[in-house]
């Protein structure tokens, strides 16, 4: 009995300093980023990348995009491609880039019609510091549309 007792109270203090560690997760609804871009957004420093269209706001309104905040850094936690554009039955690939470094890219199988679309979660989050220029690229497909989800958090 007395292992027992000591197993479960050393299983209560496990439990209680992963409980109070934290979550990855903003804290305030200001800190939230949503991201559009798309084949007609301006052509960006990475080559045929797309810099982002607009900055979806948390009242359901769009605003220009004006980057990250000096002191702060966008943890992305998820991103989404779509096209209807793509070659039929083929792999399109969406990327976010920064100048000449990939980050993060997604991908989805076309159907018979040329249309995909593909989404990538990131539990543990993808930290980008302030001062990088997103860009956005597609494989093949003509016409693109890219989200790109996360929050700001204070770059330590």
């Amino acid at each position: 009995m007395r292992k027992l007792t000591a197993f479960l109270a050393g299983a209560s203090l496990l439990a209680s300093s992963v409980a109070s560690a934290g979550s990855l997760a903003p804290t305030k609804p200001s800190q939230v980023v949503n991201l559009r871009f798309s084949s007609s957004d301006p052509t960006g420093p990475c080559g045929f990348g797309r810099l982002p269209g607009a900055q979806l706001m948390a009242d359901g309104t769009a605003a220009p995009y004006e980057g990250i905040p000096a002191g702060k850094m966008l943890v992305v936690t998820a991103m989404q491609g779509y096209t209807d554009t793509a070659l039929p039955s083929r792999l399109e690939i969406f990327k976010l880039r920064a100048p000449s470094n990939v980050a993060i890219s997604v991908s989805c199988l076309a159907d018979a019609f040329g249309s995909c679309h593909g989404t990538a979660t990131f539990p543990t989050g993808i930290a980008i510091k302030s001062g990088t220029t997103l860009c956005v690229q597609s494989g093949l497909a003509a016409t693109y549309y890219v989200t790109l989800q996360g929050f700001l958090a204070k770059d330590k």
